[in-house]
């Protein structure tokens, strides 16, 4: 079996990427700054050391969804976004010849699999939401309080820890988070292709315009 291509969502520059692998070799080909770097420490995240991802890792044209979701929890509200959907996934395709089905048979959607696409999403999920929730709200209660004291006894304006949810998470994410797998139904994948919005899909030579795109150049 091999890895066929893989989709990396909400990591640094790449908001929502495909990725295509050569047989042989892949080599990341594009200007500075343009995502190879973001694509090769992603893969590295996922698949060998997951217990690193940081806040800077969480695509930042997330981090206003996210600070609304501080803002609403401070209101006594739910938030009208999920919090798990703004953090980073990957979604991993192989090419699993039926002849291999032992060692992907925990994996497989239906009982009707007769080789080919197996997906597996591994994804940085919050674990306790609420417990998230609370220790945030009670983190910010403390810091208005603080912070509305002045030396003398005076009212004071200070800024104090945290000021808004992301500088909270930028301290305190890998207390809260975990990385999760779940097996993905090839019938229901939607190729790039086919897709609306600012998927950046990367085949061959060619990498279509998304938040950030690069290229990448299959060598034999």
């Amino acid at each position: 079996m091999k890895i066929k291509f893989v989709e990396i969502s909400n990591f640094r520059r790449l908001k929502s990427t495909h990725l295509d692998f050569d047989k042989e070799t892949t080599i990341f080909v594009g200007a500075n700054n343009s995502g190879k770097t973001s694509a090769m420490v992603a893969l590295r995240y996922f698949l060998v050391s997951p217990n690193r991802l940081a806040l800077r890792d969480i695509t930042i044209a997330n981090w206003p969804t996210i600070d609304a979701i501080g803002d609403a929890w401070e209101n006594g509200a739910a938030g009208e976004v999920n919090l798990n959907d703004l953090l980073p996934s990957l979604d991993v395709w192989l090419d699993v010849p039926l002849s291999e089905i032992q060692h992907v048979v925990h994996i497989l959607p239906t009982l009707d699999w007769n080789g080919g696409l197996l997906g597996v999403r591994l994804k940085y999920q919050v674990e306790l939401i609420a417990k998230l929730k609370a220790d945030y709200v009670a983190q910010r209660s403390a810091a208005l309080e603080a912070g509305a004291k002045a030396p003398g006894g005076q009212v004071g304006n200070i800024q104090v820890w945290p000021t808004c949810l992301t500088e909270f998470l930028e301290r305190r994410l890998r207390t809260y988070i975990a990385l999760e797998a779940f097996a993905l139904d090839p019938a229901a994948h939607t190729p790039p292709s086919e897709r609306i919005g600012d998927a950046a899909n990367i085949t061959g030579e060619h990498a279509s315009a998304g938040e950030e795109s690069f290229q990448a150049a299959d060598q034999n």
